[in-house]
Protein backbone atom coordinates (compact mmCIF):
# COMPACT_ATOMS: atom_id res chain seq x y z
CA UNK A 1 0.00 0.00 0.00
CA UNK A 2 1.35 3.40 -1.04
CA UNK A 3 1.09 6.02 1.65
CA UNK A 4 -0.43 9.40 0.85
CA UNK A 5 1.97 12.32 1.12
CA UNK A 6 0.71 15.06 3.44
CA UNK A 7 1.64 17.67 6.01
CA UNK A 8 -0.27 18.51 9.18
CA UNK A 9 -1.40 21.97 10.26
CA UNK A 10 -1.87 22.82 13.95
CA UNK A 11 -3.74 26.08 14.58
CA UNK A 12 -2.91 27.47 18.06
CA UNK A 13 -3.89 30.74 19.69
CA UNK A 14 -4.78 32.49 22.93
CA UNK A 15 -2.61 30.71 25.48
CA UNK A 16 -2.63 33.89 27.59
CA UNK A 17 0.37 32.79 29.64
CA UNK A 18 0.24 34.81 32.87
CA UNK A 19 -3.55 34.98 33.06
CA UNK A 20 -5.35 33.56 36.10
CA UNK A 21 -8.90 32.25 36.49
CA UNK A 22 -10.35 29.83 39.09
CA UNK A 23 -9.08 26.91 36.98
CA UNK A 24 -6.16 28.38 35.01
CA UNK A 25 -2.72 29.85 35.60
CA UNK A 26 0.76 29.36 34.12
CA UNK A 27 1.30 26.10 36.07
CA UNK A 28 -1.94 24.69 34.67
CA UNK A 29 -0.84 25.82 31.21
CA UNK A 30 2.36 23.80 31.62
CA UNK A 31 0.42 20.64 32.44
CA UNK A 32 -2.08 21.19 29.63
CA UNK A 33 0.53 21.80 26.95
CA UNK A 34 2.39 18.62 27.87
CA UNK A 35 -0.86 16.63 27.75
CA UNK A 36 -1.87 18.29 24.48
CA UNK A 37 1.50 17.45 22.92
CA UNK A 38 0.83 13.79 23.69
CA UNK A 39 -2.60 14.02 22.03
CA UNK A 40 -1.05 15.43 18.85
CA UNK A 41 1.46 12.58 18.88
CA UNK A 42 -1.38 10.07 19.20
CA UNK A 43 -3.09 11.53 16.12
CA UNK A 44 0.18 11.03 14.21
CA UNK A 45 0.31 7.43 15.43
CA UNK A 46 -3.31 6.91 14.36
CA UNK A 47 -2.77 8.27 10.84
CA UNK A 48 0.79 7.16 10.10
CA UNK A 49 -0.18 3.76 8.57
CA UNK A 50 -1.82 5.60 5.66
CA UNK A 51 0.12 8.87 5.46
CA UNK A 52 3.74 9.87 4.85
CA UNK A 53 4.06 13.24 6.61
CA UNK A 54 6.54 15.86 5.41
CA UNK A 55 6.14 18.29 8.30
CA UNK A 56 3.96 19.72 11.02
CA UNK A 57 3.16 23.39 10.42
CA UNK A 58 2.05 25.31 13.52
CA UNK A 59 0.10 28.51 12.87
CA UNK A 60 0.68 30.43 16.10
CA UNK A 61 -1.91 33.20 15.99
CA UNK A 62 -1.10 35.40 18.97
CA UNK A 63 -2.14 36.26 22.51
CA UNK A 64 0.50 33.76 23.62
CA UNK A 65 1.33 36.08 26.52
CA UNK A 66 -1.43 37.81 28.48
CA UNK A 67 0.34 41.16 28.27
CA UNK A 68 -0.18 44.22 30.44
CA UNK A 69 -2.40 47.32 30.55
CA UNK A 70 -4.92 45.78 28.16
CA UNK A 71 -7.72 46.72 30.58
CA UNK A 72 -7.53 48.65 33.87
CA UNK A 73 -7.90 45.74 36.33
CA UNK A 74 -5.82 43.17 34.41
CA UNK A 75 -3.15 42.68 37.10
CA UNK A 76 -5.85 41.39 39.49
CA UNK A 77 -6.47 38.49 37.09
CA UNK A 78 -2.90 37.38 36.50
CA UNK A 79 -0.59 34.74 37.97
CA UNK A 80 2.38 36.52 36.32
CA UNK A 81 2.21 40.31 36.14
CA UNK A 82 5.67 40.85 34.63
CA UNK A 83 5.54 40.88 30.82
CA UNK A 84 9.18 39.79 30.68
CA UNK A 85 8.45 36.73 32.83
CA UNK A 86 5.34 35.92 30.77
CA UNK A 87 7.48 35.94 27.63
CA UNK A 88 10.15 33.75 29.20
CA UNK A 89 7.65 31.16 30.47
CA UNK A 90 5.70 31.14 27.19
CA UNK A 91 8.77 30.69 24.97
CA UNK A 92 10.16 27.94 27.22
CA UNK A 93 6.84 26.05 27.13
CA UNK A 94 6.54 26.38 23.36
CA UNK A 95 10.13 25.29 22.80
CA UNK A 96 9.49 22.11 24.79
CA UNK A 97 6.39 21.42 22.67
CA UNK A 98 8.30 21.98 19.41
CA UNK A 99 11.07 19.58 20.38
CA UNK A 100 8.53 16.93 21.37
CA UNK A 101 6.71 17.32 18.05
CA UNK A 102 9.94 17.23 16.06
CA UNK A 103 10.53 13.76 17.51
CA UNK A 104 7.08 12.77 16.20
CA UNK A 105 6.73 14.49 12.79
CA UNK A 106 10.39 14.87 11.85
CA UNK A 107 10.10 18.52 10.76
CA UNK A 108 8.22 21.36 12.45
CA UNK A 109 7.64 24.83 10.99
CA UNK A 110 6.14 27.61 13.13
CA UNK A 111 4.38 30.51 11.37
CA UNK A 112 4.11 33.38 13.89
CA UNK A 113 1.44 36.09 14.03
CA UNK A 114 1.02 38.47 17.01
CA UNK A 115 -2.21 39.23 18.85
CA UNK A 116 -3.76 42.25 20.51
CA UNK A 117 -2.75 41.21 24.06
CA UNK A 118 0.85 41.53 22.93
CA UNK A 119 0.62 45.26 22.41
CA UNK A 120 2.48 47.29 25.00
CA UNK A 121 0.92 50.70 24.28
CA UNK A 122 -1.40 52.00 21.57
CA UNK A 123 1.08 54.79 20.82
CA UNK A 124 4.03 52.46 20.27
CA UNK A 125 5.07 50.71 17.06
CA UNK A 126 3.14 47.56 16.16
CA UNK A 127 6.52 45.83 16.22
CA UNK A 128 6.76 46.47 19.96
CA UNK A 129 4.58 43.52 20.83
CA UNK A 130 5.29 40.95 23.56
CA UNK A 131 4.03 38.13 21.32
CA UNK A 132 6.82 39.10 18.94
CA UNK A 133 9.22 39.01 21.89
CA UNK A 134 8.04 35.45 22.63
CA UNK A 135 8.59 34.47 19.01
CA UNK A 136 12.03 36.10 18.87
CA UNK A 137 13.10 34.32 22.06
CA UNK A 138 11.65 31.04 20.75
CA UNK A 139 13.75 31.44 17.61
CA UNK A 140 16.87 32.07 19.71
CA UNK A 141 16.15 29.09 21.98
CA UNK A 142 15.79 26.75 19.04
CA UNK A 143 18.95 24.80 18.28
CA UNK A 144 17.26 21.91 16.47
CA UNK A 145 17.67 21.86 12.69
CA UNK A 146 14.34 20.03 12.39
CA UNK A 147 12.50 23.09 13.75
CA UNK A 148 12.12 26.41 11.94
CA UNK A 149 10.46 29.51 13.43
CA UNK A 150 9.21 31.90 10.74
CA UNK A 151 9.01 35.45 12.13
CA UNK A 152 6.99 38.36 10.73
CA UNK A 153 8.75 41.50 9.59
CA UNK A 154 9.04 43.62 12.77
CA UNK A 155 9.31 46.87 10.78
CA UNK A 156 5.81 46.56 9.35
CA UNK A 157 2.42 45.89 10.91
CA UNK A 158 2.33 42.07 10.99
CA UNK A 159 -1.41 41.82 11.73
CA UNK A 160 -2.01 39.70 8.61
CA UNK A 161 0.36 37.07 7.26
CA UNK A 162 0.21 34.47 4.53
CA UNK A 163 1.96 31.10 4.70
CA UNK A 164 2.21 28.34 2.15
CA UNK A 165 1.88 24.55 2.33
CA UNK A 166 2.28 22.64 -0.95
CA UNK A 167 1.33 25.79 -2.86
CA UNK A 168 -1.88 26.31 -0.85
CA UNK A 169 -2.11 29.76 0.72
CA UNK A 170 -3.22 30.21 4.33
CA UNK A 171 -4.08 33.66 5.70
CA UNK A 172 -3.06 34.02 9.35
CA UNK A 173 -4.73 36.76 11.40
CA UNK A 174 -5.31 37.01 15.14
CA UNK A 175 -8.77 38.49 14.60
CA UNK A 176 -8.72 41.68 16.65
CA UNK A 177 -9.68 43.91 13.71
CA UNK A 178 -12.93 42.01 13.03
CA UNK A 179 -16.11 43.79 14.12
CA UNK A 180 -18.81 42.06 16.16
CA UNK A 181 -22.39 42.19 14.92
CA UNK A 182 -25.10 41.69 17.55
CA UNK A 183 -22.50 40.09 19.82
CA UNK A 184 -21.40 37.54 17.23
CA UNK A 185 -18.18 37.69 15.20
CA UNK A 186 -19.14 35.29 12.37
CA UNK A 187 -20.87 37.85 10.15
CA UNK A 188 -17.94 40.23 10.50
CA UNK A 189 -15.47 37.42 9.74
CA UNK A 190 -17.39 36.40 6.59
CA UNK A 191 -17.54 39.98 5.29
CA UNK A 192 -13.88 40.73 6.01
CA UNK A 193 -12.56 37.47 4.56
CA UNK A 194 -14.75 37.94 1.48
CA UNK A 195 -13.13 41.36 0.89
CA UNK A 196 -9.65 39.95 1.47
CA UNK A 197 -10.37 37.30 -1.17
CA UNK A 198 -10.94 40.12 -3.66
CA UNK A 199 -7.79 42.07 -2.80
CA UNK A 200 -5.27 39.41 -1.68
CA UNK A 201 -4.15 36.78 -4.17
CA UNK A 202 -3.24 33.12 -3.85
CA UNK A 203 -4.88 31.82 -0.68
CA UNK A 204 -7.59 29.28 0.09
CA UNK A 205 -7.94 29.11 3.89
CA UNK A 206 -8.23 31.85 6.55
CA UNK A 207 -7.09 31.13 10.12
CA UNK A 208 -8.22 33.15 13.16
CA UNK A 209 -7.72 33.19 16.92
CA UNK A 210 -8.97 35.96 19.25
CA UNK A 211 -12.60 34.81 19.62
CA UNK A 212 -11.77 31.88 21.92
CA UNK A 213 -14.23 29.74 19.92
CA UNK A 214 -13.49 26.80 17.64
CA UNK A 215 -15.45 26.86 14.38
CA UNK A 216 -15.19 25.90 10.72
CA UNK A 217 -16.98 27.37 7.71
CA UNK A 218 -16.69 26.02 4.16
CA UNK A 219 -17.47 28.79 1.67
CA UNK A 220 -17.57 28.57 -2.11
CA UNK A 221 -14.25 30.38 -2.64
CA UNK A 222 -12.48 29.74 0.67
CA UNK A 223 -12.76 28.11 4.08
CA UNK A 224 -12.43 29.66 7.55
CA UNK A 225 -11.08 28.19 10.77
CA UNK A 226 -11.34 29.93 14.13
CA UNK A 227 -9.49 28.25 16.97
CA UNK A 228 -9.99 28.21 20.73
CA UNK A 229 -8.08 29.10 23.88
CA UNK A 230 -6.06 27.32 26.55
CA UNK A 231 -7.86 29.33 29.25
CA UNK A 232 -10.73 27.71 31.15
CA UNK A 233 -13.36 29.64 33.15
CA UNK A 234 -12.91 32.30 30.50
CA UNK A 235 -15.32 35.18 31.07
CA UNK A 236 -14.22 37.11 27.98
CA UNK A 237 -16.12 34.82 25.60
CA UNK A 238 -19.22 34.88 27.80
CA UNK A 239 -19.16 38.67 28.02
CA UNK A 240 -18.36 39.38 24.37
CA UNK A 241 -20.06 36.53 22.53
CA UNK A 242 -22.45 35.09 25.10
CA UNK A 243 -20.96 31.59 24.73
CA UNK A 244 -18.43 29.57 26.66
CA UNK A 245 -14.91 29.46 25.31
CA UNK A 246 -13.70 26.46 23.32
CA UNK A 247 -10.78 24.70 24.99
CA UNK A 248 -9.54 23.17 21.76
CA UNK A 249 -7.32 23.83 18.75
CA UNK A 250 -7.53 22.58 15.17
CA UNK A 251 -5.22 19.88 13.81
CA UNK A 252 -5.71 19.44 10.05
CA UNK A 253 -4.28 17.59 7.11
CA UNK A 254 -2.95 19.31 3.97
CA UNK A 255 -2.10 17.43 0.77
CA UNK A 256 -0.50 18.56 -2.50
CA UNK A 257 -3.98 18.49 -4.09
CA UNK A 258 -6.20 19.79 -1.28
CA UNK A 259 -5.77 22.63 1.23
CA UNK A 260 -7.68 20.61 3.83
CA UNK A 261 -8.15 16.85 3.85
CA UNK A 262 -9.00 15.86 7.45
CA UNK A 263 -9.48 17.91 10.61
CA UNK A 264 -9.64 17.26 14.35
CA UNK A 265 -11.10 19.69 16.89
CA UNK A 266 -8.56 18.59 19.48
CA UNK A 267 -9.16 19.37 23.17
CA UNK A 268 -6.29 21.11 24.94
CA UNK A 269 -7.50 20.44 28.49
CA UNK A 270 -7.17 17.35 30.63
CA UNK A 271 -9.06 14.17 29.77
Amino acid sequence: MTKQRESALLVMSDLHIGKQTPSYDHDVATVRLKAFSKKVALIHELLSPGYDFDELVIALLGDVADGALIYPTQTHYQSITSVREQCEVASDLLNDLLLEQADVWGNVRVECTPGNHGRLDKRMSEGDNCDLIVYDRLSLLNRDERVSVVLPDPLHDPFLRKCNIYGHGFLCHHGQSINFWNGMPHYGIDKRVGKWKTHIDDWEVALFGHFHRTSFADKKRFSIFTTGTLVSDDEWALRQIGEEASNSWWLCGVSPKHATTWKYDLSNVEG
